[in-house]
C-alpha cells in the first residue's frame, strides 16, 4: 500500500524512504516555535510539518465552535496570533486553525455568531491559511458553501466508528483532505486499512492523548465548555475529570495496556500498514506553556528514529494523561516496553477491541497482570 499525505509545507522524503509527517500544537511563543522547528534538524525518519491551534477561550471574535481548552490573557483576538502563524510558516511548516468542537449552537445563536466566523476565516485566508480542522458537520457545510477553497481536515471529535460514515461524508464534501479517526480506533487495523484505501484522503493518527479507552464521557467532554462559579471550579466542571480518573487509576495497568497510545517504537508497524501521518497533542497542559513539552516531542521523534535513544526516559511521558505523575518517573521505556502490548498482535489477529475486549479477547488483561506483578500499582 502506498503512503499518502498532503502537506502545505514542502514534499518530504528521506533518502528514498517516506518520512513520517507529524502535526503538533503551535505555542503562543516565538522562542518555543523556533525550538519545535529545530527538532526537524535532529531526526531523520520524521518531520514536524504542521502546527495547529485556535483562539483561547477569553479572546474576542470566537466563532463558538472552537475547542479552546486554554485561557491566555496575551491573546485578545485573531490579530494576536498572526505573528506566530507567520513564524511557523517561515520554517516551511503549515498551520491548521481549529474549529473543532462538536457542539451545536441554536439557529439564532449561529446567526448572531456568523459574522465572527466569517471575519475569522477571511482573516486566515488573507494570511494564506487554507487548512481548517472541523468537527461539526453544519460548520463543515458552511465553510464548503461560503469558502470552497479552504481545505477541511476532519477532527477526531467526530467520533465516527465506521468506514460507511466517512464515505457518506466524503461523498458530499470533496474539500475534505484529511481525517483523524476516533481515538478508540487506533488498534482496529481492518478499519484503518479500509480508510487508507479511500483515494485522495490522508488518515492522520493521534498518538499520545492517553485518555481512557472506551471512555463513556468522551463526546460530552469535547462539547463541554468550562467556566467558574464565584471564582472557583464547580462540581459540574470537575465531573469529567472525576469519572475518568476513577476509571483509569482503579485499574491502572489494565488501562495502560488497553490504551490507544501509539508509542514511538510502534510507528514502524503503522508505516508497514501504509500510515505516515501522526498527531502529537498537549496544548492544554502546563508543560506546553512552559516549553517542557518540546522535550517530549523531541524524545518521541528520536524514539521513532531509534528506540535505544529513549530507553532511559519514563514511558509515561508519551501519554498526555499520566506524563506528569511522579510515581511513574522510575518506570523507563526499557523496563516496560517489552511488557506492553505488541502491535503485531493487533496486526496479525485484527481484533475489534470495542466488541471483543474482555470477552473473547484477554490479551491486554493478561499483560496487565504481568505488569501489576512486576510493578505493583493501583491508584497512583
Amino acid at each position: 500500500m502506498h503512503a499518502k499525505y498532503i502537506t502545505g509545507a514542502s514534499y518530504v522524503r528521506g533518502r528514498g524512504i517516506m518520512v513520517n509527517i507529524f502535526s503538533v500544537p503551535m505555542p503562543f511563543n516565538i522562542d518555543h516555535i523556533e525550538r519545535i522547528a529545530a527538532i526537524n534538524n535532529n531526526v531523520s525518519k520524521s518531520r514536524i510539518a504542521y502546527m495547529y491551534n485556535t483562539l483561547p477561550g477569553n479572546a474576542a471574535g470566537l466563532s463558538g465552535y472552537e475547542q479552546t481548552r486554554v485561557i491566555n490573557n496575551d491573546i485578545g483576538s485573531i490579530e494576536d496570533i498572526i505573528p506566530y502563524i507567520r513564524k511557523v510558516k517561515q520554517h516551511d511548516i503549515g498551520f491548521i486553525y481549529l474549529i473543532n468542537s462538536p457542539a451545536f449552537l441554536s439557529e439564532n445563536e449561529f446567526t448572531k455568531r456568523e459574522p465572527d466566523l466569517r471575519a475569522l476565516l477571511e482573516r486566515l485566508i488573507s494570511e494564506d491559511v487554507m487548512d481548517v480542522r472541523v468537527c461539526n458537520p453544519f460548520i463543515l457545510d458552511y465553510i464548503t458553501q461560503e469558502f470552497p477553497k479552504i481545505r477541511i481536515r476532519c477532527s477526531t471529535s467526530q467520533e465516527y466508528y465506521t468506514v460507511r460514515q466517512y464515505k457518506r461524508l466524503l461523498y458530499l464534501y470533496h474539500n475534505i483532505v484529511e481525517i483523524v479517526p476516533s481515538w478508540d480506533m487506533n488498534r482496529n487495523i481492518l478499519f484503518l486499512e479500509s480508510l487508507n484505501t479511500i483515494p485522495n484522503l490522508v488518515v492522520e493518527l493521534m498518538v499520545n492523548e492517553g485518555c481512557l479507552s472506551g471512555c463513556p464521557f468522551r463526546v460530552y467532554h469535547s462539547m463541554f465548555k468550562p467556566g467558574n462559579v464565584d471564582g472557583g471550579y464547580s462540581r459540574f466542571n470537575s465531573f469529567f475529570k472525576m469519572g475518568c480518573e476513577k476509571n483509569f487509576y482503579d485499574h491502572f495497568w489494565e488501562n495502560i495496556c488497553m490504551s490507544n497510545i501509539i508509542y514511538p517504537w510502534q510507528i514502524s508497524a503503522y508505516n508497514e500498514l501504509g500510515f505516515y501521518n501522526f498527531k502529537l497533542v498537549g496544548r492544554n497542559t502546563n508543560a506546553f506553556k512552559t516549553g517542557k513539552y518540546i522535550d517530549i516531542y523531541r524524545a518521541y521523534l528520536m524514539g521513532v528514529d531509534d528506540v535505544s535513544l529513549i530507553k532511559d526516559v519514563p514511558f509515561s511521558i508519551f501519554s498526555n494523561y499520566i506524563m506528569g505523575n511522579p510515581a511513574l518517573a522510575e518506570l523507563t521505556v526499557e523496563k516496560v516496553m517489552n511488557l506492553l502490548p505488541d502491535m503485531q498482535f493487533f496486526i496479525n489477529n485484527r481484533p475489534n477491541c470495542g466488541n471483543s475486549c474482555g470477552y473473547t479477547c484477554h490479551y491486554c488483561e493478561n499483560l496487565a497482570k504481568r505488569l501489576q506483578k512486576a510493578y505493583p500499582l493501583r491508584c497512583v
